[in-house]
């Protein structure tokens, strides 16, 4: 679209020129629906560019919502980002989703400083991370954390559920469990794993024999890809190539792992929970698809959003508000994957 004017603007949406001037200018005298109309036909039409005293205008009440594009299709992520846009909505600020892969149109937005604050969704590398700090917009890492800790974040207490699912298993009477995930994935994997680590420790009381227990039953490749394409094939590969040394029960990284490889268990002749119990993590809707369904840990993926954009807000605020991470708690969720199962010898 051809940039228009601002009396074309005025014209377009049917309101005077005054309207529009207070509109983006950020003066009152209109409304917010108004105020919101203009700017973003302003952006739109290109006004913004030929215009960029206007973009403090346009930074006031929009916020960058950067995602992969994977993670933005995602089951998971899709309650998170529910719950930026409704905590957002209620305060009058507006997400606006920039892909990850595109960098060009997102480094151009950080450049002419058109976002009031940035919100990272998922998993990021650390160099694209300090990318996108050095613009100095207000930044929140949701179900993410960096390095340095010099972010604001809002996480999952993912240690803690593997501690508490893997002690569930051992109080079942589980006593051989492997956990099936891509280690190097994500932080939050990893967290996971050690959750899992820090379970078999306490319960052998001996690091030494819960590493070896772990190298004899885990499954840690890559494998992402693999799952995102539910590739139960590749899956039955991996288990093949334990040679029948499998384990009594798996934590899994996520729902998405615990369902693919529920697949993968049966296609093999295994009964599930009679010879291998499985539990997942984050209480996805394919938990509940997946037969039987899934013991996992529930995450309160919208209020992960919603804590995550309160966050942003009030350091767009108060910028020297002192760094702060958030970690929600989970919930056990016991399903068909566990079975009701007497005490193993």
């Amino acid at each position: 679209m051809s940039r228009l004017s601002m009396k074309e603007i005025a014209s377009e949406l049917h309101l005077s020129i005054n309207a529009v001037s207070l509109a983006l200018n950020n003066r009152p005298g209109v409304s917010e629906e108004t105020r919101r109309a203009v700017i973003e036909k302003a952006k739109e039409t290109g006004y913004l560019d030929k215009k960029k005293q206007y973009y403090e205008t346009y930074a006031s009440n929009h916020i960058g919502l950067f995602v992969s594009k994977g993670n933005y299709q995602s089951r998971f992520y899709n309650r998170v980002i529910s719950g930026i846009e409704s905590a957002s909505t209620e305060a009058n600020v507006y997400p606006v989703v920039r892909f990850l892969e595109q960098e060009t149109e997102w480094e151009e937005d950080l450049k002419n400083r058109i976002f009031g604050g940035v919100m990272v969704v998922g998993v990021i590398e650390e160099d694209v991370l300090e990318r996108i700090a050095s613009s100095g917009v207000p930044l929140v890492l949701v179900d993410s954390e960096s390095y340095s800790g010099q972010y604001d974040s809002v996480v999952t207490e993912n240690r803690l559920g593997t501690v508490t699912s893997v002690s569930y298993l051992l109080d079942r009477g589980y006593r051989k469990i492997g956990f099936f995930g891509d280690y190097h994935h994500s932080h939050s994997i990893r967290e996971r794993f050690w959750g899992y680590m820090e379970a078999l420790s306490l319960s052998l009381d001996d690091v030494g024999a819960a590493a070896e227990m772990s190298e004899r039953y885990s499954i840690l490749g890559e494998m992402d890809q693999l799952i995102v394409e539910r590739n139960t094939e590749a899956v039955i590969g991996m288990l093949r190539e334990k040679k029948g040394e499998l384990p009594e029960a798996y934590q899994c990284a996520n729902d998405e792992h615990a369902a693919v490889l529920s697949n993968a268990l049966k296609m093999l002749g295994y009964r599930i929970p009679e010879d291998i119990a499985l539990v997942g993590f984050d209480d996805s809707d394919v938990g509940t698809i997946v037969l039987p369904k899934l013991t996992t840990l529930h995450v309160q993926r919208n209020r992960m959003g919603k804590e995550a954009f309160r966050k942003l807000h009030a350091r767009m605020i108060s910028p020297q508000l002192p760094v702060t991470q958030t970690a929600l708690p989970v919930e056990l969720i016991v399903r068909g994957s566990t079975g009701e199962k007497e005490i193993k010898s």
